[in-house]
């Protein structure tokens, strides 16, 4: 179950992931300033990219993570089922290895993902994509921090306001129903699900256009030697989020 959930949702933000990439590395139009784009559809061509060529990376990827899920879920169990109630220790030690357990699965998944990311863009294989993903993320790691932690509130923010409106315009819409709890908690487990859904591509879009910035400049130079990059994002990335005792990181 762990492993076919993971599975399809690795399937989506590799599409996400390619068109991405796709749009960043095209050339930029001098006339007009957008990016020329080679195909006609990147989605479908995402898609069919996907489906044909990545379905491998994508069941390793989602089958690296499983197994941690599942031992976990094995020891939640045993401590809902009370087993380690008879000694203190051994319920202590239990807790901790749940904890070391939850910290390791979050850390491989995030890995995981951006080594999505990378066969993405570069179409290697996992452990050549996870390997470069670590290195990147561990030279960037500031940045990357930074950056993701915004893309998290936006996207946490985006969720909440979508939830609430929804939910208040439900409130005024039953105010002739006696009892409107149970319609308003539907509306709004609806309306965070379809939030969750478009706000999710969003937040896979910013994780994808750093992962690009990061490996653009990696490829060019270095920090500060980016190819493909627009003005705003350098100087969003460079300057705005790194303090000047950063610079010599």
């Amino acid at each position: 179950m762990y492993w076919s959930v993971n599975f399809i949702l690795s399937i989506g933000e590799m599409i996400t992931a390619t068109a991405i990439s796709m749009w960043y590395f095209s050339p930029e139009n001098r006339i007009t300033g957008l990016k020329d784009i080679e195909e006609a559809d990147p989605v479908s061509y995402s898609a069919n990219t996907a489906i044909k060529y990545h379905l491998g990376t994508l069941a390793l990827s989602s089958g690296s993570v499983a197994p941690v899920e599942h031992i976990r879920s094995f020891f939640l169990y045993l401590e809902n089922k009370n087993e380690f109630d008879a000694n203190t220790f051994t319920e202590l030690a239990a807790k901790c290895c749940c904890c070391c357990i939850w910290c390791f699965k979050h850390c491989l998944k995030y890995i995981c993902k951006e080594a999505v990311y990378v066969t993405a863009i570069q179409g290697t294989d996992f452990y050549t994509s996870g390997k470069l993903a670590y290195t990147l993320i561990s030279s960037n790691l500031l940045r990357v921090g930074a950056l993701s932690q915004i893309g998290h509130a936006s996207v946490l923010l985006g969720k909440l306001i979508v939830c609430t409106t929804t939910c208040l315009i439900a409130w005024f819409l039953l105010e002739d129903v006696p009892s409107p709890v149970l319609p308003l908690f539907v509306v709004m487990l609806f309306s965070y699900s379809v939030a969750h859904a478009f706000m999710t591509i969003y937040e896979t879009s910013i994780n994808m256009l750093l992962m690009c910035f990061t490996l653009d400049e990696n490829l060019h130079g270095g920090r500060g030697n980016s190819a493909h990059a627009s003005a705003p994002l350098i100087r969003s990335v460079n300057d705005h989020l790194r303090p000047k005792w950063q610079t010599v990181l």
